[in-house]
């Protein structure tokens, strides 16, 4: 059902630059504004943070949003920065 979310976990990749150079690391992790409402975003935040604690340092942030649904856009995006940043960890 492409309705529901789909990642419920944090899963980190590994990539390296050719010739043994930089490594990065994306870290995927489930969305906020889930179907399954705030409980579920809660959950998710405290995913998210454990993730970032865990990778050490970050040196970027990349906020994807579904910009066919205004709502994510208009309030989503606002609000998970809001509580991500303000949860303490």
């Amino acid at each position: 059902d492409t309705s529901k979310s789909c990642t419920d976990g944090c899963t980190t990749y590994t990539f390296r630059e050719p010739g043994g150079g930089r490594t990065f690391k994306i870290i995927d992790t489930p969305g906020l504004s889930d179907t399954r409402g705030p409980t579920q975003d809660d959950a998710n935040i405290d995913k998210i943070l454990k993730a970032a604690e865990e990778a050490g340092s970050l040196s970027s942030i990349i906020i994807v949003v579904n910009g066919a649904v205004p709502r994510y856009v208009t309030v989503s995006v606002p609000w998970s920065c809001l509580a991500l940043h303000t949860r303490p960890m």
